[in-house]
């Protein structure tokens, strides 16, 4: 993956691999996946199953979906995450969750 300033990290920019082996890892590992996309002007994240070939990523969906008629030809934005644990403290300000 290239870094650009749309696919870079902000908060924690240590932590980023942009790396094709970590990527791969996690597509590979996570098929939950969201999409966001505009559907006339409004955003809309739908969740979808995701799987790789190669360097490629695909998602299901019917060639009717409302989400590919609206997309063709636009950027959409696939997220995959992978939730490693959760940190439990006393309080819910203190407590966290760690993503690999």
């Amino acid at each position: 993956m290239v870094k650009t300033p749309d696919t870079r990290l902000r908060r924690f920019h240590e932590k980023a691999d942009y790396g094709p082996d970590v990527i791969h890892a996690i597509l590979d590992a996570q098929p939950l996946a969201h999409i966001g996309h505009l559907v006339d002007g409004f955003p809309v994240v739908t969740p979808t199953l995701q799987w790789r070939e190669g360097d490629r990523v695909y998602w299901h969906g019917s060639s009717a979906w409302r989400m590919i008629r609206a997309s063709a030809g636009q950027p959409v934005s696939l997220c995959v995450t992978l939730l490693d644990g959760l940190v439990l403290e006393g309080t819910r300000l203190a407590s966290n969750r760690l993503y690999l």
